[in-house]
């Protein structure tokens, strides 16, 4: 009688169950639990008065709630840089602290609106100056001439072309650039350049 356990079938669950665990165990270790993020919170009762039946913890007493101040931390661990507002977890090393301490008067906090949409605005512009492609120099061949020429002419264009190609650009301006620099190259190699 064939023993069920040795069944393709069964052979192939054991298996992924087993690659299953395993990739679990990796995992675990990899990105296992951290523990609490450091920073304000309750703080441990010795063991002494733990263990005292009667010592109960003093209510805190009443105040004023004092306005909190918005903090950022910056930490850098082994994934590389984290931004967090409750502090850094373990492993990982605070780089800087920002507070922010926010604009009481709303004037103020218009008029930071404002400055900020006018840099947003000029950063646009600035973006959109440098992703303007010039279109080279029309092709001069027909009013030039001479095949040297011609020929250097051509040779200026494609030189313009492939400095437009080194510089960042879209995927279809890159295509149009190409398809550009080819029916340059295509002229010179048939004026025999």
């Amino acid at each position: 009688m064939p023993n069920p356990m040795e069944s393709p079938r069964t052979l192939a669950l054991s298996f992924l169950l087993a690659a299953a665990v395993m990739g679990g165990a990796v995992l675990l270790v990899v990105h296992g639990e951290r523990g609490p993020a450091p920073g304000p919170g309750p703080v441990p009762q010795p063991a002494s008065a733990a263990a005292t039946p009667t010592a109960r913890p003093a209510a805190p007493a009443p105040q004023a709630a004092a306005p909190t101040v918005p903090q950022l931390y910056k930490c850098r661990g082994p994934q590389g840089n984290a931004y967090r507002d409750q502090g850094c977890r373990a492993g990982e090393q605070l780089v800087a602290v920002e507070r922010h301490t926010g604009a009481a008067d709303p004037a103020a906090a218009q008029a930071e609106v404002e400055r900020l949409r006018q840099r947003v605005a000029a950063m646009a512009a600035e973006r959109e100056a440098r992703h303007a492609y010039p279109e080279p120099t029309a092709m001069r061949t027909a009013a030039v001439d001479g095949k040297a020429a011609q020929c250097e002419a051509l040779a200026q264009d494609i030189t313009r072309v492939d400095a437009i190609l080194r510089q960042p650009h879209s995927a279809t301006a890159g295509d149009h650039w190409t398809t550009r620099r080819k029916e340059l190259s295509d002229a010179r190699f048939s004026l025999g350049c």
